[in-house]
């Protein structure tokens, strides 16, 4: 739960950008409307969330980034994280959900993409993408 409130806790703060500072965590007036353009990073998304769970907490973090036009980037090398998302994805008819693959060749970087059609077939199959 704790770190569920943390990322629940991020995406609000990252709904009014910069501007956060200024204010307090509790303001006793309305918050204007949030800035549009804003992102939100996570690194290693998967810590402190149990493997069962991780279709619900992507299916939050998804109604919650559309409804505040958040960006979410985030990091992971859990599989189940990985199906979890894939599930929340498909599911999530209000957004988009994409994995990014970085892979490294010789002195040249390279992101491959996986779109949520070719995230099922990955996630059936069980192809390593991480």
């Amino acid at each position: 739960m704790a770190r569920m409130f943390h990322v629940a806790l991020a995406l609000e703060f990252a709904r009014f950008g910069r501007r956060v500072e200024q204010r307090t965590l509790f303001p006793t007036e309305l918050e204007s409307e949030p800035s549009a353009g804003r992102a939100l990073l996570i690194d290693e998304v998967e810590n402190g969330i149990h493997y069962t769970v991780h279709a619900e907490f992507w299916k939050f973090v998804f109604r919650l980034a559309s409804l505040h036009g958040i960006q979410v980037f985030a990091t992971s090398h859990s599989w189940d994280c990985v199906q979890g998302f894939q599930i929340a994805a498909t599911e999530a008819s209000e957004c988009e959900g994409m994995l990014i693959r970085i892979e490294k060749k010789d002195t040249s970087t390279n992101a491959v993409t996986f779109t949520e059609k070719e995230l099922q077939i990955v996630s059936r199959d069980e192809i390593e993408v991480r």
